[in-house]
């Protein structure tokens, strides 16, 4: 709650917590019907997508239709193997001003702001991801560390996020905007595998410039941003990372 000190005469915001029992939460059987769309499927922009659109009405559904406690839920949310969670691609939740609501992943984030995290080209990557919410959803590209790859956290990883707002219908949080949103790693543009990003791998990039999906010779390898093309985005990303060593497990 806000408390306003006469002494400091400063707002405050007073909050407390308590470890939930997990005996309390629903166990597998009983949750409603999943989303047809899971972590295990994203793979691209595409399914990526598909996987926080059909999460979003999932939630809409379960919290209009169904009157499930989301809190007890939110377990499933965080387990490896679940509909919501398969290694770095999860579901997390934020306001408009980068307040984490929910982070599937990591609990601890869950209270603070992310809104000045950058990525190390200087993205910054949760205002981007609430810009494009805003504009009715859309990806972010940004390298950041991936927990589940060991040898990347000087350079980062390409990761693509895709963010849409959500407006919470009922009497809890009468229009409140939440984004919702999750990501995926993809390859790395060491093409031709040395280490290093080169000018080997501008050769074979510039070989499948311009090609996009159902063109003979696309190779998705080469479309940085997995939009389904390898266009200019792609190069603005090659370039940024031309010069630097990769690393692999």
């Amino acid at each position: 709650i806000k408390y306003w000190s006469e002494l400091a005469q400063l707002n405050f915001i007073v909050v407390a917590g308590f470890y939930m029992d997990l005996a309390q939460t629903l166990s597998n059987d009983d949750l409603p019907s999943v989303p047809s769309v899971t972590a295990a499927d994203v793979v691209d922009r595409e399914t990526l997508k598909a996987f926080v659109d059909t999460t979003i009405a999932w939630l809409l559904k379960t919290y209009e239709n169904d009157g499930l406690d989301l809190k007890k839920i939110e377990p499933h949310f965080r387990r490896e193997g679940g509909p919501w969670k398969r290694g770095s691609t999860y579901i997390f939740v934020i306001t408009t001003t980068g307040y984490v609501v929910f982070h599937g992943a990591d609990p601890y984030r869950q209270g603070t702001s992310d809104w000045d995290i950058e990525d190390i080209n200087g993205v910054k990557i949760v205002q981007e991801l609430i810009k494009v919410s805003q504009e009715g959803g859309g990806y972010v590209v940004n390298r950041f560390d991936d927990p589940d790859f060991e040898g990347d956290e000087e350079i980062g990883s390409i990761k693509v996020s895709y963010a849409k707002s959500l407006t919470v219908p009922g009497e809890i949080y009468p229009g409140q905007v939440f984004v919702v949103g999750a990501g995926f790693y993809r390859p790395e543009p060491d093409f031709d595998g040395d280490g290093n990003v080169g000018f080997g791998d501008f050769v074979l990039f510039a070989r499948h410039f311009g090609s996009g999906e159902g063109d003979e010779g696309f190779d998705e390898w080469y479309d940085l941003d997995a939009n389904g093309a390898v266009d200019f985005q792609d190069f603005l990303i090659f370039a940024r990372d031309f010069g630097k060593p990769v690393t692999y497990n």
